[in-house]
Order: structure tokens, then sequence, then C-alpha cells
């Protein structure tokens, strides 16, 4: 029964993970209008989401040094939290950017902390669930956004959200007492050095990856939404339902992911997903309005298994002394994905055509397909290092 609530408490942290992430996209037709910007200056906010994300995941195994997991995942919740809250009551973009620090300060620590908890102490299928929770909480935040669109404005998605995610700490603060106390010799793994976990063979490969994977995920995530409301003429409503739909099937995806973990290997699941994403993105090309969910739903489904299972797969490829430091420079210049690349190609089709979606999606996707492959193909078989 104790195992059973402390695993419940991990994943309850993971929907808060998730919540705040594709919560703006799902806005943005709204939150730009009301604001009188142009469609790039989402990029903005991301950037600087994920440069403090950045920050915070690379301080983290410090953090996990000197604080317990449960200490560091509250105080990240509660900052999540306190900042969507904040950003409801804005009347400049400028304020949206700055709050956007504490909402990256506050998923950073929480993601490496978890991951790493996961990986070392449960099983393969324990990775794919915990991020079906994230997919839980990131598909409930464009949910929330589409049905407060229907009748009021984007400040109400953003004060519901955030005393939700209040309301999630108070759950975890009452769960303390079942986490176990992570000794010192438990921590002994978190102090190898940056240039260290570097230079270690197939680390700069797997960070490549992480760049790719997350950004095609971002880039799903975010710019769904303004795709269907410009090239698809969707209303506004309707095109954040594209946001719900693509969580909806990254949800899914991962559920199905844990199930099946168990008779099939990480490697493959990672290889599978990543072939469905190619598939489904093809058909964005030519594709009928009435069918566009359906491929939204399916690109969900393909991206589902790439993150967790790559995540998995480190302590199979590395020693585990080495662990936590390579993780955290595989999420943190992974986030690079959503902090830079993702803004980047926002400003790309805000400036040319948005028509460039599909092409950027479909040529991505076959480069990260390529670059699994060969990865996968060379560590898997040598074991940590």
């Amino acid at each position: 029964m104790k195992k059973l609530i402390l695993v419940f408490a991990i994943y309850l942290t993971f929907i808060a993970l998730g919540l705040p992430d594709a919560l703006l996209g799902s806005a943005w037709n709204q939150v730009r209008i009301d604001f009188n910007i142009p469609i790039r200056t989402i990029g903005f906010v991301t950037f600087t989401t994920y440069l403090f994300t950045i920050i915070a995941t690379f301080f983290a195994p410090t953090l996990l040094k000197i604080f317990q997991t449960k200490v560091i995942t509250f105080v990240s919740i509660i900052l999540s939290g306190t900042s969507l809250i904040l950003m409801s009551f804005v009347s400049e973009y400028i304020y949206l950017v700055l709050l956007a620090i504490l909402l990256g300060l506050g998923a950073g620590a929480i993601d490496l902390s978890i991951n790493h908890y996961v990986t070392k102490h449960l099983n393969q299928s324990h990775m794919s669930y915990l991020h079906t929770f994230y997919g839980v909480g990131v598909m409930s935040g464009p949910f929330i956004m589409a049905g407060v669109l229907n009748r009021f404005d984007w400040r109400l998605g953003f004060i519901l959200v955030g005393a939700l995610l209040i309301t999630i700490s108070a759950v975890l603060f009452s769960s303390f007492k079942w986490w176990e106390k992570e000794t010192s010799e438990e921590k002994k793994d978190m102090d190898i050095g940056f240039f260290s976990a570097l230079t270690t063979k197939g680390v700069i490969h797997s960070i490549i990856i992480f760049v790719f994977s997350v950004h095609i995920e971002s880039f799903l995530g975010i710019f769904i939404a303004t795709y269907a409301y410009v090239a698809l003429e969707f209303d506004i409503a309707t095109s954040a339902i594209a946001t719900f739909v693509f969580y909806l099937g990254l949800t899914l995806g991962r559920l199905l992911s844990g199930l099946l973990s168990k008779k099939i290997h990480a490697s493959t699941l990672i290889l599978i997903g990543e072939s469905v994403v190619i598939i489904s993105a093809m058909p964005f090309f030519f594709i009928e309005s009435r069918w566009v969910f359906l491929v939204i739903l399916l690109l969900g489904l393909g991206s589902a298994p790439i993150y967790p299972n790559m995540m998995y797969l480190n302590k199979s490829i590395f020693n585990k002394t080495k662990l936590s430091r390579i993780m955290s420079l595989q999420m943190m210049i992974g986030y690079v994905g959503f902090g830079i690349i993702t803004p980047i190609l926002g400003i790309l089709i805000d400036v040319i055509d948005i028509r460039l979606y599909p092409i950027i999606l479909l040529s991505g996707s076959i480069m990260l397909l390529g670059l699994s492959y060969l990865y996968l193909k060379r560590n898997l078989s040598k074991g940590a290092s």
C-alpha cells in the first residue's frame, strides 16, 4: 500500500508538470488578439520559459544532493501555479514574458528529479505510465481552455489551471510521510562533473536525439492550433481542440507504450513511434479538414513512446554513477528544441507561410528516425559505460 501511494503521488506530480505546457499555445489566438501582437511573439514566451527550465535542470543534480525530491517537487508546483495565476492579471505582453521565468524554474527541477527517481527505482512500464500522466496534464490544459473560450476569455483558463496546480501541491504535501528518505549513498551518482558527463561515449548523440524529439513534440503542441485556425480556417475554440486532440493521442500512446513494454523492447517502441509520426505527417499536404483530427491523434500516438523510452534506456547504456548528470544534460540541451528551435521556426512560418508547417514537421521526423536508429544500433549492444 505504501508503494502504491508513493507511485500515485509521483504520477500526480507529472499531471502538474503537464498542465501549463500547452495552455498558452491553445489560447494564443485570443491572447495575441487581446494584446494586438503577431503570431511569432509566442516564441519569446516559450524561449523564456525553457531558458529557465534549462537553468533549473542544470542545477537540479546539485539541488538533489541537498534537498529531498519531494521538497523540490512541491516547491516547483507552487511556482508554476503562482505564475499562471499572475499571468491572468497582466495587461501588457512583457509581463507574460517575465512571469514565464517562474514557469520555467518550476518545470525544470521537478522534471529531472522525478525522471531520475523512476529510472533508478521503477521499471520501464512505470516510466511510460509516468509520462502518460504528463499527457493527462498537458491534454487537460487545452481542454480546460477550449471550454473557457466558448463563453469567457483566456484569463479565466489561466486562473483555473493555476488553482488546480496549487491544489495538487497541497495533495502532494499531505503525502510527504509516504516518501522514503533519500540517503547520502543514493546521491553519490550526482557528483560527476559537467564535462565528464558530456564527453562520455554516446552522450552527445543522445542529446541530439532529445533536441529533435522535444522540438517535434513542442512544434506540434504549440502551433497545431494556429495551423488549424489560419490554414484550415477553423474557429478559435475548434482550433484549441486540435491541441487537445494531439495531447489525447500522446496520452493514449504513452499508456499503450506502458502496456506493450512488457513484450516489446524500449528501442523498438521508439522506432515504431517515430515511423508513425512520419506516416501521419504526410497527409497534411493534401488532407481535407474533416480528417485532420484523426491525423493529429495519430501524430500524438506516434510521438508518445519516444521521450520516456529514450529516458529509460539511459540505465542500459550509461553507468549509474553518471546517470543523474547525463539525464540533466539530455533534458537541459533537449529543451533547446522547445525554447529556441521551435520559436525560430514559429517566426519562419509567420513571416513566410503557415503552410511550411507540415514540411518542417516531416523533415524533422525523418532526421529523428535516422539519428535514433544509428544511436540504438551503436550503443545498446555495448551496455553501460
